[in-house]
């Protein structure tokens, strides 16, 4: 950290200090409402607001806006920025820092070590060679034992009462409906990139992807997170938004996620696979996840399942230019699916089922039946399976599927052996 920039600022904002004081200039206090929804019972809720009194001190800053002194100060804090940061295109530093001070102290006056707390705080945060991102869920749909983390950068935990004051602030007069729920949860995942990095948010997007698909994967059921928002952690940078309530499923279908401490540990598990997955681009398995991604996003219900069966044929017939796709698809599905979905005749007929499903969406001779719904239940509960048992296999899954063909093989080969002594 540079001293000899924190020594100025720390003057620079000591002048705009007494000039307030000089000024009589005093904050403004207001009204605001806080919203939320309250559940009365096991899946029903109730809209909640409260009125909140509250100090504005970014009123004062303001008010100081064609001082001499802040043009000083926002004319050093801009020379301080602009080593790392390019110019904003609206720039309210100074407010900013004048906030962070008057907000801090609780009045309108000088504090020499808090004055020296702020500088440090600005000058280290917009010098630095890393920025720290920070991107917030609201997750609905969800729950779990207890809080946890998947990583150092991930944790889940469930809404605050801080989290209804800041998340569910509403000016007045209040026109929207409430955004969080008492029974939600929240994700925050932290990134730290390089400044000169300006892909890493875009990146984040893809990440985004990869932690609510794992989730879908490691537990039967539909999660719904919604960004609430995302952007540097330092109030000195811009990029910080406020998200939609845009949902982002975790799985095409399913009811709510519950994870209780053997879960979560799976969870984490299949997280560091997908992560492996995606970063290595594995055949079959990286095309599998994006189509099973891309089935949860959907909103038409024959969109989903061919999304699924797509995924699953990616799985099942790294071979398809050999033909007879469908035989293979049905076959191999059937072989690795477990005896909670029936004999196999029945593990057949459902595969083939499926296969046609998508084949009749495909070509548009669909009849929308009342089988739908039953399918694409059982189509992302398929994917789920192999794709697990797929992706924990050593080898590749094209090498994977032709060990599978040769111990089918010599099923057939035992049989024969059985029925040999018969027939002589």
């Amino acid at each position: 950290m540079n001293n000899a920039d924190v020594g100025r600022l720390v003057e620079a904002l000591r002048a705009v200090v007494t000039t307030a004081i000089t000024k009589g200039f005093t904050p403004r206090d207001f009204e605001h409402a806080v919203t939320w929804w309250e559940p009365y019972d096991a899946s029903g809720s109730t809209a909640k607001t409260v009125l909140r009194r509250a100090t504005d001190f970014r009123f004062v800053a303001r008010m100081l806006h064609a001082e001499a002194s802040m043009a000083q100060l926002r004319s050093l804090a801009d020379d301080i920025r602009k080593i790392k940061w390019p110019e904003f295109v609206v720039d309210e530093t100074a407010e900013t820092i004048c906030d962070c001070y008057f907000s801090a102290l609780g009045s309108v006056a000088v504090d020499e070590s808090l004055l020296r707390k702020v500088a440090e705080k600005y000058v280290a945060e917009v010098q630095s060679d890393e920025l720290v991102y920070e991107t917030v869920f609201q997750v609905s749909q969800f729950s779990a034992s207890e809080a946890f983390k998947l990583d150092d950068k991930i944790s889940f935990r469930p809404v605050s009462d801080a989290d209804i004051e800041h998340f569910g602030y509403e000016p007045l007069p209040v026109r929207r409906r409430p955004r969080l729920n008492k029974r939600d949860w929240i994700c925050t995942v932290t990134h730290t990139f390089r400044v000169d990095d300006f892909t890493a948010p875009h990146r984040s997007r893809d990440n985004w992807d990869r932690l609510i698909g794992a989730l879908g994967l490691s537990k039967e059921g539909d999660a719904w997170f919604s960004l609430l928002c995302e952007g540097p952690t330092s109030p000195f940078l811009q990029g910080f938004h406020y998200g939609t309530e845009h949902r982002i499923h975790s799985s095409p279908h399913g009811p709510a996620v519950r994870l209780e401490l053997e879960d979560i540990d799976r969870y984490r598990n299949v997280l560091e696979n997908v992560n492996a997955i995606c970063d290595r681009k594995s055949k079959g398995l990286f095309l599998a996840f994006r189509r099973f991604r891309a089935a949860a996003g959907r909103e038409v219900m024959d969109d989903r399942i061919t999304d699924l069966a797509i995924a699953l044929e990616s799985l099942l017939t790294p071979d398809s230019a050999t033909g007879e796709i469908s035989f293979k698809f049905r076959i191999r599905g059937a072989a690795l699916l477990p005896d909670r979905f029936g004999s196999p005749a029945d593990r057949t007929k459902v595969m083939s089922k499926l296969y046609k499903a998508r084949c009749d969406i495909v070509h548009g001779t669909s009849s929308g039946d009342s089988d739908r719904l039953w399918l694409m239940h059982r189509a992302t509960d398929i994917f789920r399976i192999i794709f697990d048992e797929l992706s924990r296999a050593p080898t590749s899954v094209k090498d994977s599927i032709a060990q599978l063909d040769e111990e089918m093989t010599k099923g057939g080969e035992r049989w024969l052996a059985r029925l040999a002594p018969t027939s002589r």
